[in-house]
């Protein structure tokens, strides 16, 4: 099949050509930003690069990795850290947080439904009982996302 204008996802909308249009593409969280050497460091570099300010305690977002090299590696930037350190890394996108970082996250369409229902009846008195149950899909809370602020 080919679509008018050739084949563009549409990201701005989270529409993917082949995909269901309910499913949750999404910036993935992977912990928390840590006091640590290692994690400010890691802010440092972020703050420098890509002018993105984040702090300790808040959370971090699943980025490209950051990839070091030796100064002068043709293609490479540097960057110099407030401790005088030079940092030369190639750029393939880290310290940019933009929807090219998305991540499948799942899809609220269930990967199977099922029922099951029994009725046990004595002398007069009968009782049935149903379960339904919708598996292998995600769940959002819309009163959750009304009530958080």
């Amino acid at each position: 099949m080919e679509l008018a204008g050739g084949k563009v996802d549409d990201t701005a909308n989270k529409w993917f050509i082949g995909k269901p249009k309910d499913e949750i593409w999404t910036l993935k969280y992977d912990r928390l930003w840590q006091n640590t050497p290692e994690d400010l460091r890691t802010l440092e570099l972020y703050e420098k690069i890509s002018k993105t300010v984040m702090q300790p305690g808040m959370a971090k977002v699943v980025d490209q990795p950051l990839i070091e090299v030796p100064e002068g590696t043709e293609g490479a930037k540097t960057v110099t850290l407030n401790s005088g350190e030079r940092v030369t890394y190639m750029d393939n996108g880290f310290g940019t947080i933009n929807t090219e970082d998305n991540k499948f996250l799942g899809s609220f369409q269930p990967k199977w439904i099922g029922g099951f229902t029994t009725t046990f009846i004595y002398k007069n008195w009968q009782l049935n009982s149903f379960v339904y149950a919708r598996m292998g899909n995600m769940y959002m809370d819309c009163y959750k996302l009304m009530v958080v602020v």
